[in-house]
């Protein structure tokens, strides 16, 4: 199971987005466990932080593997989960995949024609409308049993 950690000030954030870390952990878990059966993990602790950044939506730093988001990804749901998916899909491509930092910073070209990087863009593009629904119905099916 991935666990999300998170600061309070987000999460409150996410509550207006009708987010909750429960639901986000549960939808990556789930996408990591589509994307690969086999990877091993009993739990993973992810840390997402968010910083004021005008030059970006979000990073990953490899070292801490921490997503940072950026405060204009508060300015909307889509665009939250939309930056959480691509930075996640980094983490996929660092964690899982094992490739190198220095292959996904790719240094000789331009960042945005990096392999890597269009791999997270199609990621994200592709799974979002899906990972907003998803996490509407986990919102349905927890307010259920909550009641």
């Amino acid at each position: 199971m991935i666990k999300l950690n998170a600061s309070n000030k987000l999460i409150n954030i996410l509550k207006e987005f009708n987010i909750t870390i429960d639901a986000l952990q549960h939808v990556l878990t789930f996408i990591l466990r589509i994307y690969n059966p086999k990877y091993e993990f009993k739990s993973v602790v992810i840390k997402i932080v968010c910083r004021k950044n005008t030059k970006n939506y979000g990073l990953y730093e490899f070292e801490s593997k921490k997503i940072v988001l950026c405060t204009t990804c508060l300015e909307s749901k889509e665009l939250f989960v939309s930056a959480l998916l691509h930075e996640f899909r980094h983490w996929i491509q660092h964690t899982v995949d094992g490739i190198s930092p220095i292959a996904i910073l790719s240094k000789g070209i331009k960042y945005e024609n990096n392999a890597y990087e269009q791999q997270c863009c199609n990621f994200e593009n592709t799974l979002l409308p899906s990972v907003l629904e998803l996490i509407d119905h986990y919102n349905l099916i927890s307010k259920h049993f909550n009641q």
